[in-house]
C-alpha cells in the first residue's frame, strides 16, 4: 500500500550572508501524512523493496516565507544508491535494500533542502528492517560421514559436528532441525527409524546464532544387517510462522557407516543342501557346491571346514574339495565322491554335516564360532540290480485239477527288484516283466499277472487242466521255467524252476465201452446161459478205478449181473408168446473212490420167436392205371400181407419192374409208388401193360416169402414232340431261279400214335415272302411273288415249324438255311471320283503312288484297272513323256511311278482310270480321276515330341485299367520346318485288334474305347499304333506300348454271402469252427487279403491263414487261447466277418473291405450234472396219511438245453420197507405213499437215496438225501388251501418300480384247525434278490427290475402250516415285467452289425443325389432306416472329407435324455475324386526378355496346378502358337521356342535371334489334363529380343559374406511398382569399369528397361533408371550406367561430317526400296508364268 505523506518539516534557513535560515521541521511538528523521518527512522524499511517505491515527501520552510522554489536533493555522502529524491522532494526507493550487508546496520541518508545559494541538510540514520530471505547454512554443506560400531548402546551420541546458523534475525533466524523422512524412500525412513537427532544453540563472537545437532542411536545395529546408512539432516527457519509465514529449509547429508564386529558366526550360502548322486558315479566327480564366509563380513576370519557324520561312512563316501577367495575370504565348498557308492545300501539316502568354524585371526587357534549345513543326499538308482527269486527252485504237488483258471496251491513265486521305483524322469527301476520262458509240453500254465513292481507276488494258473491229467504217465510230472526280467535293461534278469508233481483224483467216472447193448435171445434158451459181458473202463488208478456193476432196478428178475465180471446171465425161461418180447435195463458201473463217480449204461435184450408160417395176402391180385405224364395212380395200391407168427413183413418188388426200377413198394406199408414217369412205348410188346411180381417176407428166422402179381395199365398221352431228323437244313439257289421251284423238303416224325402223331407244316421266320412251303409234305419252294437278288439278300435263314395233332398240340422246329448264288450283271464302281495324292520329286522309278479301289457287288466279277488319258501342268518341256509317267497294276490297282519326276518340268499329272469286269457277257466299266501333285523335294515328315524318334518311334507308357472314356496319353507331331502341329491322326488298322483304344481325330488324344480290365486281361501289354498326317499328305507313325497297371478296383469276395457254423459247446483253442474262403480279382498286394472278425465277443475266435495263393485266401476259423465255448453263456455268436485287402496298408483309399455275416452256433452237450436245490430233504407224515397222497418233493435243475435238461428223478437202492410204503414220481420228484401207512410208525424213520438223472447220452445225474419221518396219530386235514395265486397266474409290473413296492398279496388258508400260514419263497435262485415275502403273504420289489436283463420271473411261493410244519404247499407265480422307454439307442450293441467308433464310406464326388425335398446341407438321414444319402453334388476339392454324427433317439416324445458315447455314431464320409478339375496356370501373360545370343536355354518356367488328387493331376503342357510382332506386322513362327511336356519349362529353340530385335514374340500356351484334353488352361509369354549392350546397371560395394540377392529382389519390385517401365533383372556380377576390367570390391546388378513392348537402349533405360534413384540409393546402390563397356572409338574431329553419313544412309534406304520393287515384279511375272503353262497329252 502506498501512503502519500505530508510532511511538514520547518527548515530555517540562516543565511548570513543575506539573512535567510532554511529549517526541516522538528519530529514533533505533525503533518498531514505523518512524520517522514519517523518511518525510516524507527518504524523502518523493509529489505529487498522494490526500486522506485515511494517512501515520502520532504518539506522544507524558509522562516517567513513560503516553501515555494526550495529544491530538494539527496547527499552523496551517505545512503549509497538506496533512495532517490525528486527535486520536488519525493523520496523512493533507489535500490532493494540488503539488511545483511556489512553497511546495512550503518545506513545514514541526507536530505537537503537548497532554496538559491542557500542550502540546509539533515543527516538520517535509516533503519532496514529483516525479511526471511536467507536459508539455514550448515557449516559443511558437502555433507558428513561418521563410523559407528555395530556393537554401539541404544541412546549412546556419535556425531555432534553437525552446526548450522541463519544471518536473518530475529525469527527468521531461530532454527529447528530433524531427520528427513521421504515417504516412500525406505533408506531415508531406516536412516530416521535408527537414529535420532537432538540440538542446542549458541552464540560466538560475532553475535549469530548458531545451532549444533547431536546424532544418537536408537536402535540397535548390526554390520550383517545393514552396513550404511544415508542420514538426511533437515533445518528450517522460522518454524512457527512469524511475520509472514515465509520459512526455508535447507539438507545436509551424514553418511553412517556401521563397522564390523566379531560377533557373527559363518554363514553358509543355504541353510540345507539337496545333493542328487547317481550310485556308481566316478570317484572324483563333483556333485554339488556351497558357499561358506565369516559372518563379520567386515573383517573376516579364516574358516576350518570339515565334514561331520550323520548317517555312518560319510566320510569314506564322500570328500570336500575347499577354495577360497582371498579378496573377500569367501570358501567355496565342493562335494566330491570319495568312494563307490551303491544305492541299495543307503535306500533312504545319505546325510552329514558340513561344518565351518572360526580362527582367530591373532593367535591362530579355532574359536567357538561356528556354523553347520545340512546335506542331504539323495543316491540317485541305477538299473544295476535285475529282479530276484526269493527262491530259485518251487517244488509244489498238486491234485491233479479238474477246472481252468484255477490258481496253483501250495506255490506263491516272489519277486524283488531292490532298484528305485521311481525317477526324477518317470522311470521304474524296478519295475519288472515276469513270464514263462519254457514249461513241459504241453503247456498247461500261464502266470495270474505278468508284471510287477518292487515287490511282487505271482501264482501260477491253470491254462488247460487237460495237460494236467494224472492219467496220462507223461503229464505227472511238470516243470515251469519262470524268468524275471527288467523292464528297462533286458540283460537284467533271473529265473526260477517250479517243480510240480500231479496226484491222482477221482476225477473220471467208469466209461462204457458201449453206451447201449444189444442182444437177442431166443425163447428157448435156458437159463444160466451167458448172454453177454458189459464193461466199463476207468482212467483213474488204484481204487478210484476199482469198478463194479449192478442193475438200477433191483427187481429184475430175468437176469443176473456179476458186479465184478459184468457178465450178464438169463436167470429165468423167457416166453416169447406169455412174456415181454423185450427187456431194457440200465446198468450202473461205480468206482471205488471218494465220492464215487458212476456211469450208466443200457441193456437191450430182445426175444426172439421162432417162424414157420409164411406170410398172407389179403387179395390174390393187384390191378391200377396211370398215364404217361404221371406219376399218380388212378387206383392207389396196396399190397397188405399178414404173417400168422406175428412177425414183421417186407415188401421187394421182384420181377416186372423197369430198366430204371421207376416202380417203388414201401418195404414195410407196402404201398406201390412210381418215381418216375413211364411211356407207352416202354411197356412189354408196346401193348400198354406192366405186371409187377411183388413178394412178402417175415422177419422170422428162417425167413418165409409168399408172391402176389399186381398189373398196371399205361394210358397214351400226346407228350412226344415232332423231331426233324436234322436241326437245320441247307440249300443254295441261283437268283434267277424260276419261281414255284422245288427247292427242298423238310421232314418231321411223331412218336405219338393216332392223330397225336400228325403232323402240318408251316414257315414261322426268315423267308421274307419268298418262299413257300406245302403243309402237308413239307416241300419248301419259291413264292409267286419272290424277287430274289443276290445284292439285296444273299442268305436266307428260315424257321420251320412242325405241329402234330394233339390236345394241347405239340411243336418242332428246324433252320433251312437257303444260299443265293449271284449273276454278273453290275457295273463295277470306285469308290471316290478323284484320288488326290502328292509325290515327291526326288521319288525313284517304280515307287508307289497310290491304290485305285473299285468294287463289283457281283462275286464272279473280275477286275482290270488301266489308265486311259493324261494331263499335265508345268513349265511344258515338250520332250517330256506324260504318257509313260506312272503305270498301273491292271489287277491291284496299285499305282507306281514309271519314270523320274522333276517339279520344274511339271508340278501336277492327271489323268484317268478305267475299271472293267472282264467276266462280264457285257461291258462293265467305271473310271476315276488320278491328280498327283508334284512336290520339291522337302523333307516335311511329322516328327513327334520326344521320347519318340525316327530310329526308335515308340512311346512306353503305364497306365492304370479305366473305363470308358478314359484318356491315357495325348500325342503331338509337328512338321519340322516350321514347328507347326498336326491335326490329323488316325489308329493304324490292325495295331488294336482288340479295340480298345480310340485316337480323336485333331487332338491326338488316346482314350480307352471300352473297359481295360487287368484281371481279364491274357496279356498285360497292349500296342498301339498312331499315324499323324500332315495337310501335304506326309505321315509318320508312333507305336505306343502300355503296360497295364492294376488299380485296386475289386474288393474281395466271400464265397458264400454269410457263413453259418455249428460246433459243440467245450471247444477250446485250438480247434477248429470253420474255414472261410474269399477272393480278390485284382493281383499283387491289391489281391492280398487278410482277414478280422468284429462284434461282441469277436475275441473269443482267432482266424488263421492257412492258404494266402494270389487272389484267393483261406483262412480256418478256431477257438481263441483262454476260451472255452459255454452254451449255457452264450448260445449264439452273431459277428461279423471281415475281408480287406492290401493289409499293410492303413489308408482307406487305397484297401478295399467286404463285410459277411458270421453265425457260429453252439450245440448243447450234456455237460451239466442235474443240481438238487437241497442235499437233504425232510418229510414228516402220520401213519393215518394213508392211500397215495403226496408227502413232499424234490427238485433238481440242469441248466443244459433240450433233452440234456430234462431231468427224470428215481430211488437208488431203496430197501424194502421204503418201496413197501413210498414211491417217486419221475418226473415231478414228488414222493407219494404207496398204500396205507399203518404200523409205518413202528419202523419210525425211512432214508432213501433220490438220484436226478438228465436225458442225455450219456446222462448225468446227482443224489440227494431223502429223510422221512411217520409218526402215529391223526393228520391235521393235509396241505394248506390255496386262493391266490390261482394256478398259472401272471401279473405284470413295469420295471425300474420303486423299492418297496408292494405287488401281490399270496393267500392260503391251513387245513390244520387253529393253525396258521406263513409264506416264503422256495428257492435260492438270484431272483429273489429282486423281490421278497413277508409272512403273512405280501410280496414287494426289494431290488431294480429291468426288463432288459430280464423279463421274467417264476416266484416258486411256499406256504406252510404253523402247527405242522410238515404241511406245506407250493404256487408259482409269474412275473412279467413291461417296458419302458429307459434305454437311449445304441450303437455298440447291434446284435447282427459292429460299428467302429468311428465308421469310414466312401463317396465319390459330383455323383448326383436322389431327389429328396428340404434338403439343407450336403447330406440327408432317413430317420427311420438310418440310410445317409447326399442330396447335393460333392467337390472333394472343397471339403474332402465329412464327418457326420448320428444320434439314434426313441421314437416316443418324452424328454430327451444327453447324448452318450453309445447312441452316437461317427461317419466319416471321405469324398473320393473324380477327374473334374483341369489345370490352371499360377502366372499369366508374363513377359520376358532373352539376348539375341541366348545366354540359357530357359526361357520360363511355366506351373499350372490341377487340384485334383495325385492320380488325375498330371499335366500336359504344349505350345499352341508363336507369333511375332513388330511394328505393322505379324508372322506365325512355329519352332521358335520348345515347351517340356511334363514340366512346362519353355526354352530356346534357335541358336540366334538377331533377326528379331526390333519385336516380341507372343508364346500361347495350353496346359491340358493328361487324361481328358477337354480340361485346360491357356497363358502367354511375352519374349523380348534384347541385344547385350542394351543391359544398364547400378552397383554397390561388396561384401563377400552378404547375400544380396533378397536386396536386389526387394528393389527390382520397387523399380517395377513405379509404374511406366519394366525393368527384367539379367545378371549380378563383379563390378566392370569402363575399360572392363573386373572390380571385385564392387558388385553390378544388371538388367534391361522395357517399355511400349520395347527394349530400351542403354543410353534411354539409363534415363529411365536415373528418374528412380532415390528407390536405388535407398538400398545402397548407385552409379547408374550402361552394364556393357562402350567399345567404340573415340570420334571427336568427326562431328563436322554428320551431315555425310544422315545423306549417304538416305541414298542407301531409296535404292534398297528400288531393288526391292524389281524383285517383286520379277517374281510375280514368274508365278503367272508358272501358273498358265499347261501342256496336254491324249491317249
Amino acid at each position: 500500500m502506498r501512503c502519500t505523506l505530508l510532511l511538514l518539516i520547518s527548515a530555517v534557513f540562516l543565511a548570513p550572508v543575506i539573512g535567510i535560515e532554511i529549517t526541516f521541521p522538528d519530529f514533533d511538528v505533525t503533518g498531514v501524512d505523518g512524520n517522514l523521518k519517523e518511518k525510516i527512522t524507527r518504524q523502518g524499511i523493509l529489505e529487498n523493496t522494490p526500486e522506485d517505491t515511494f517512501i515520502g515527501q520532504l518539506i522544507a520552510y524558509v522562516d517567513g516565507q513560503p516553501n515555494t522554489g526550495i529544491v530538494y536533493s539527496k547527499g552523496e555522502a551517505g545512503g549509497d544508491n538506496s533512495f532517490k529524491v525528486s527535486s520536488s522532494g519525493v523520496v523512493t526507493t533507489g535500490a532493494p535494500l540488503d539488511r545483511e550487508t556489512a553497511n546495512a546496520n550503518d545506513l545514514v541518508v541526507t536530505f537537503i533542502a537548497t532554496l538559491g545559494t542557500v542550502s540546509t541538510s539533515d543527516p538520517i540514520k535509516v533503519s532496514v528492517l529483516d525479511k526471511n530471505d536467507n536459508a539455514p547454512i550448515f557449516e559443511r554443506n558437502l555433507g558428513y560421514g561418521i563410523q559407528v560400531s555395530e556393537n554401539v548402546q541404544i541412546g549412546t551420541t556419535i556425531f555432534s559436528d553437525i552446526i548450522v546458523s541463519d544471518i536473518d534475525v530475529g525469527w527468521n533466524a531461530q532454527l529447528t532441525l530433524s531427520c528427513l523422512s521421504v515417504v516412500n524412500n525406505t533408506k531415508s525412513i531406516e536412516a530416521c527409524d535408527t537414529f535420532g537427532l537432538t540440538e542446542e544453540n549458541f552464540v560466538l563472537g560475532d553475535n549469530v546464532q548458531r545451532y549444533r545437532a547431536y546424532i544418537y542411536v536408537k536402535k540397535v545395529l548390526d554390520y550383517e544387517t545393514q552396513k550404511a546408512y544415508t542420514m538426511t539432516v533437515l533445518a528450517k527457519d522460522n518454524p512457527t510462522g512469524k511475520q509472514d509465514g515465509a520459512s526455508n529449509e535447507v539438507t545436509v547429508n551424514v553418511a553412517i557407516d556401521v563397522y564390523d564386529e566379531q560377533d557373527s558366526p559363518p554363514v553358509f550360502g543355504t541353510s540345507s543342501l539337496k545333493v542328487f548322486a547317481f550310485e556308481g558315479s566316478d570317484i572324483g566327480k563333483r556333485l554339488s557346491a556351497v558357499t561358506v564366509r565369516d559372518g563379520d563380513e567386515g573383517n573376516p576370519r579364516l574358516l576350518n571346514i570339515s565334514i561331520i557324520d550323520v548317517s555312518g561312512n560319510s566320510a569314506n563316501l564322500f570328500e570336500l574339495d575347499i577354495s577360497m577367495e582371498n579378496e573377500t575370504r569367501i570358501y567355496t565348498v565342493v562335494i566330491v565322491v570319495k568312494n563307490v557308492i551303491d544305492r541299495e545300501a543307503y535306500v533312504d539316502g545319505h546325510k552329514f554335516y558340513i561344518t565351518a568354524v572360526e580362527i582367530d585371526n591373532t593367535t591362530g587357534l579355532l574359536t567357538n564360532s561356528e556354523a553347520n549345513v545340512t546335506v542331504d543326499v539323495t543316491i540317485l538308482d541305477v538299473n544295476d540290480n535285475p529282479p530276484r527269486f526269493t527262491q530259485s527252485t518251487y517244488n509244489v504237488d498238486i491234485i491233479e485239477p479238474t477246472i481252468n483258471d484255477a490258481i496253483v496251491p501250495g506255490v506263491t513265486i516272489e519277486v524283488t527288484d531292490i532298484d528305485v521305483t521311481r525317477t526324477a524322469e518317470g522311470l521304474s527301476y524296478s519295475t519288472f516283466n515276469v513270464s514263462i520262458i519254457s514249461q513241459s509240453s504241453p503247456p498247461a500254465f500261464s502266470l495270474n499277472n505278468d508284471a510287477g513292481t518292487r515287490k511282487a507276488s505271482f501264482n501260477l494258473v491253470i491254462d488247460n487242466y487237460m495237460n494236467l491229467d494224472y492219467e496220462v504217465p507223461a503229464y505227472r510230472s511238470r516243470v515251469v521255467l519262470i524268468e524275471a526280467v527288467d523292464f528297462n535293461d533286458n540283460s537284467l534278469s533271473s529265473t526260477a524252476t517250479v517243480s510240480i508233481n500231479i496226484l491222482d483224483t477221482n476225477d473220471n467216472a467208469p466209461v462204457f465201452q458201449q453206451s447201449e447193448y444189444t442182444i437177442q435171445v431166443s425163447e428157448i434158451e435156458q437159463p444160466p446161459k451167458s448172454l453177454l459181458t458189459i464193461q466199463a473202463m476207468d482212467r483213474d488208478s488204484g481204487s478210484n478205478a476199482a469198478v463194479t456193476y449192478a442193475f438200477i432196478d433191483p427187481n429184475i428178475v430175468n437176469f443176473n449181473l456179476d458186479p465184478n465180471t459184468g457178465v450178464v446171465t438169463l436167470a429165468q425161461s423167457l416166453d416169447y408168446d406169455n412174456g415181454a418180447i423185450q427187456y431194457e435195463m440200465t446198468v450202473i458201473a461205480s468206482d471205488g473212490g471218494n465220492p464215487i463217480e458212476t456211469a450208466s449204461a443200457t441193456i437191450l435184450v430182445t426175444v426172439l420167436n421162432y417162424n414157420d408160417l409164411p406170410p398172407v395176402f389179403q387179395l390174390l391180385s393187384y390191378r391200377s392205371t396211370i398215364t404217361e405224364s404221371s406219376t399218380v395212380f388212378l387206383i392207389p395200391v396196396t399190397v397188405q400181407a399178414s404173417d400168422p407168427d406175428g412177425f414183421a413183413v417186407r415188401y421187394d418188388i421182384v420181377a416186372g419192374n423197369t430198366a430204371n426200377n421207376a416202380f417203388q413198394i414201401d418195404p414195410s406199408l407196402g404201398t406201390l409208388s412210381l418215381n418216375t414217369i413211364v411211356n407207352y412205348m416202354d411197356t412189354p410188346g408196346q401193348n400198354g401193360f406192366f405186371y409187377l411180381n411183388v413178394s412178402a417176407t417175415d422177419a422170422g428166422v428162417p425167413s418165409q416169402v409168399s408172391y402176389v402179381t399186381i398189373t398196371v395199365e399205361v394210358r397214351d398221352e400226346n407228350n412226344a414232340n415232332p423231331t426233324f431228323p436234322s436241326p437245320n437244313y441247307n440249300a443254295t439257289i441261283s437268283e434267277a431261279i424260276a419261281r414255284g421251284s422245288t427247292v427242298l423238303q423238310v421232314i418231321a416224325t411223331d412218336t405219338d400214335s393216332g392223330t397225336n402223331g400228325e403232323i402240318t407244316y408251316s414257315i414261322t421266320f426268315g423267308a421274307k415272302d419268298d418262299f413257300k412251303i406245302n403243309a402237308d409234305s413239307g416241300i419248301i419252294f419259291v413264292g409267286s411273288s419272290a424277287a430274289l437278288d443276290y445284292d439285296t439278300t444273299s442268305l436266307y435263314n428260315i424257321t420251320v415249324e412242325a405241329v402234330d395233332h394233339g390236345s394241347p398240340p405239340r411243336t418242332g422246329i428246324t433252320t433251312v438255311q437257303i444260299t443265293i448264288e449271284d449273276a454278273n450283271n453290275k457295273n463295277p464302281t470306285f469308290d471316290k471320283p478323284l484320288y488326290a495324292q502328292t509325290l515327291n520329286e526326288s521319288q525313284p522309278v517304280g515307287t508307289f503312288v497310290l491304290r485305285m479301289n473299285a468294287t463289283d457287288p457281283d462275286s464272279t466279277s473280275s477286275l482290270r484297272y488301266s489308265i486311259l488319258y493324261y494331263q499335265s501342268s508345268g513349265q511344258g518341256v515338250p520332250s517330256f513323256n506324260y504318257r509313260n509317267s506312272f503305270r498301273i497294276d491292271s489287277a491291284s490297282g496299285a499305282i507306281f511311278t514309271n519314270t523320274t519326276m522333276d517339279f520344274d518340268v511339271t508340278s501336277q499329272i492327271q489323268f484317268v482310270v478305267e475299271a472293267r469286269d472282264v467276266n462280264a457277257s457285257t461291258l462293265q466299266t467305271a473310271t476315276a480321276t488320278v491328280l498327283i501333285y508334284i512336290l520339291q523335294d522337302v523333307d516335311n515328315t511329322p516328327d513327334f515330341n520326344e521320347p519318340w524318334t525316327d530310329a526308335n518311334p515308340t512311346y512306353n507308357h503305364v497306365i492304370p485299367e479305366a473305363k470308358t472314356n478314359f484318356t491315357y496319353i495325348t500325342l503331338i507331331a509337328f512338321i519340322p520346318s516350321t514347328r507347326e502341329q498336326i491335326r490329323d491322326y488316325q489308329e493304324v488298322l490292325g495295331t488294336d485288334p482288340d479295340d480298345y483304344f480310340t485316337v480323336e481325330r485333331t487332338t491326338g488324344r488316346v482314350r480307352a474305347n471300352r473297359e481295360i480290365d487287368y484281371e481279364t486281361l491274357d496279356r498285360k501289354i497292349l500296342t498301339l499304333t498312331v499315324k499323324a498326317t500332315s495337310p501335304e499328305g506326309l505321315s509318320s507313325t508312333a507305336n505306343i506300348v502300355f503296360q497295364i497297371q492294376d488299380i485296386n478296383d475289386n474288393a474281395p469276395q466271400f464265397s458264400q454271402s454269410s457263413y453259418t457254423f455249428t460246433v459243440s459247446e467245450g471247444k477250446q483253442y485250438p480247434e477248429e469252427i470253420g474255414n472261410i474262403v474269399a477272393t480278390d480279382a485284382d493281383s499283387t498286394s491289391n489281391a492280398n487279403v487278410s482277414f478280422s472278425i468284429t462284434g461282441t465277443n469277436a475275441s473269443h475266435f482267432t482266424i488263421f491263414m492257412v492258404g494266402n495263393n494270389m487272389r484267393s485266401a483261406t483262412g480256418k476259423i478256431v477257438v481263441s487261447q483262454n476260451v472255452v465255448l459255454d452254451y449255457e453263456t452264450t448260445p449264439q455268436y452273431n459277428l461279423v466277418l471281415n475281408a480287406r485287402d492290401n493289409p499293410d496298408i492303413n489308408r482307406f483309399d487305397v484297401y478295399k473291405e467286404t463285410s459277411v455275416k458270421l453265425t457260429i452256433k453252439l450245440r448243447d452237450i450234456n455237460d451239466q450234472k442235474p443240481v438238487f436245490d437241497k442235499d437233504n430233504y425232510y418229510f414228516f407224515t402220520v401213519e393215518t396219511f394213508g392211500g397215495t397222497n403226496q408227502i413232499g418233493q424234490v427238485s433238481a435243475f440242469d441248466s443244459d438245453s433240450g433233452s440234456n435238461g430234462q431231468v427224470s428223478y428215481a430211488f437208488v437202492n431203496p430197501e424194502e420197507k421204503v418201496t413197501r410204503y413210498f414211491y417217486i414220481s419221475s418226473n415231478s420228484g414228488t414222493v407219494f405213499t404207496k398204500s396205507s401207512l399203518d404200523g409205518a410208525s413202528v419202523i419210525g424213520s425211512f432214508y432213501v437215496q433220490v438220484m436226478a438223472r438228465d436225458n442225455g447220452n450219456p446222462f448225468e445225474f446227482s443224489y440227494a438225501n431223502v429223510y422221512i419221518n411217520v409218526s402215529s396219530g391223526q393228520l391235521d386235514n393235509g396241505q394248506p388251501v390255496w386262493f391266490s395265486p390261482a394256478i398259472g397266474e401272471s401279473i405284470n409290473i413295469v420295471e425300474h418300480l420303486p423299492l418297496q413296492t408292494s405287488i401281490f398279496n399270496a393267500s392260503a388258508s391251513p387245513r390244520t384247525p387253529g393253525a396258521g400260514i406263513t409264506f416264503s419263497f422256495l428257492s435260492n435262485s438270484q431272483d429273489l434278490n429282486k423281490f421278497a415275502i413277508s409272512p403273512s403273504g405280501n410280496i414287494r420289489v426289494i431290488g431294480d427290475i429291468d426288463r432288459e436283463v430280464k423279463a421274467v420271473y417264476d416266484l416258486i411261493i411256499l406256504a406252510t402250516d404253523t402247527l405242522n410244519t410238515t404241511l406245506q404247499g407250493t404256487r408259482r407265480l409269474t412275473v412279467r415285467v413291461l417296458d419302458i422307454n429307459d434305454n437311449e439307442p445304441s450303437f455298440r450293441d447291434c446284435p447282427d452289425q459292429t460299428y467302429l467308433d468311428v465308421v469310414t464310406v466312401n463317396v465319390r464326388e459330383n455323383q448326383l443325389p436322389p431327389c429328396f425335398p428340404n434338403a439343407t446341407g450336403p447330406f440327408d438321414l432317413n430317420p427311420t432306416t438310418g440310410v445317409i444319402t447326399t442330396n447335393m453334388a460333392l467337390d472333394r476339392e472343397l471339403i474332402p472329407m465329412y464327418r457326420i454324427c448320428v444320434i439314434a433317439r426313441p421314437a416316443s416324445f418324452g424328454r430327451r435324455k444327453r447324448a452318450t458315447p453309445d447312441n452316437i455314431q461317427k461317419v466319416d464320409v471321405v469324398i473320393l475324386d473324380n477327374n473334374d478339375n483341369g489345370p490352371v496356370f499360377l502366372t499369366r501373360d508374363i513377359s520376358k526378355a532373352i539376348f539375341e545370343l541366348p545366354t540359357q536355354e530357359m526361357v520360363s518356367q511355366l506351373r499350372a496346378v490341377d487340384p485334383d488328387s495325385a492320380f488325375f493331376n498330371r499335366v500336359r503342357y504344349s505350345i499352341t502358337g508363336i507369333v511375332y510382332e513388330k511394328p505393322g506386322r505379324q508372322i506365325n513362327i512355329y519352332g521358335a521356342f520348345n515347351i517340356n511336356p511334363d514340366t512346362g519349362l519353355v526354352t530356346v529353340n534357335f541358336p540366334t535371334y538377331k533377326a528379331f530385335t526390333k519385336g516380341y514374340f507372343i508364346i500361347s500356351v495350353r496346359a491340358e489334363d493328361s487324361y481328358d484334353s477337354t480340361m485346360y488352361d491357356t497363358t502367354q509369354i511375352k519374349v523380348y529380343i534384347a541385344e547385350e549392350i542394351t543391359q544398364i546397371r547400378v552397383v554397390i560395394d561388396s561384401n563377400g559374406n552378404v547375400d544380396i540377392a533378397d536386396k536386389v529382389a526387394n528393389m527390382m519390385n520397387d523399380l517395377n511398382a513405379a509404374g511406366l517401365v519394366t525393368f527384367q533383372q539379367t545378371q549380378i556380377r563383379y563390378h566392370k569399369d569402363s575399360s572392363g576390367a573386373t572390380i571385385s570390391s564392387k558388385t553390378d546388378v544388371c538388367m534391361l528397361a522395357i517399355q511400349n513392348d520395347q527394349v530400351l537402349d542403354a543410353y534411354d533405360g539409363q534415363s529411365m533408371l536415373e528418374t528412380r534413384d532415390s528407390i536405388i540409393r535407398n538400398y545402397g546402390f548407385g552409379e547408374i550406367g550402361p552394364c556393357e563397356p562402350s567399345t567404340t572409338s573415340n570420334l571427336e574431329g568427326w562431328s563436322v561430317f554428320w551431315w555425310v553419313l544422315v545423306a549417304f544412309a538416305i541414298f542407301m534406304f531409296i535404292l534398297i526400296l528400288i531393288l526391292m520393287y524389281a524383285i517383286y515384279a520379277l517374281y510375280r511375272n514368274y508365278k503367272s508364268f508358272m501358273d498358265t503353262r499347261q501342256q496336254y497329252l491324249v491317249q
